[in-house]
C-alpha cells in the first residue's frame, strides 16, 4: 500500500496486523512433534481423507469434486439429488 496516506505499510508476516499466536502456536507445535510426527499425522488425514473420498463416491448421486489432495474434501451432486 504504498499509496496510504500513512505511507508504506508492512509486517513481518503474512498474517499481517494480526498477532503473531498463532504462528508461535504451529511453531511450538512442529517443535514437539518434530518431523516424523509431522508425517504420522499428515499420514494419518490423508488416509481419513481416503476413507471420506471412497464413502462419497459409494452414494448414488454424489461424486467427489476434483481430486483433493489434503483434507479438504468438496463434492457434487451428480443427479438430481439435493445436496443442501
Amino acid at each position: 500500500h504504498t499509496e496510504s496516506s500513512i505511507g508504506i505499510y508492512c509486517t513481518p508476516t503474512i498474517q499481517g496486523s494480526r498477532s503473531g499466536g498463532l504462528i508461535a502456536s504451529a511453531w511450538s507445535c512442529m517443535m514437539n512433534m518434530g518431523e516424523e510426527g509431522y508425517q504420522r499425522e499428515a499420514k494419518l488425514i490423508m488416509d481419513a481423507v481416503k476413507v471420506i473420498k471412497e464413502g462419497i463416491d459409494s452414494i448414488d448421486g454424489l461424486e467427489v469434486a476434483g481430486n483433493p489432495v489434503m483434507a479438504v474434501v468438496g463434492f457434487i451432486s451428480t443427479g438430481k439429488l439435493n445436496v443442501y
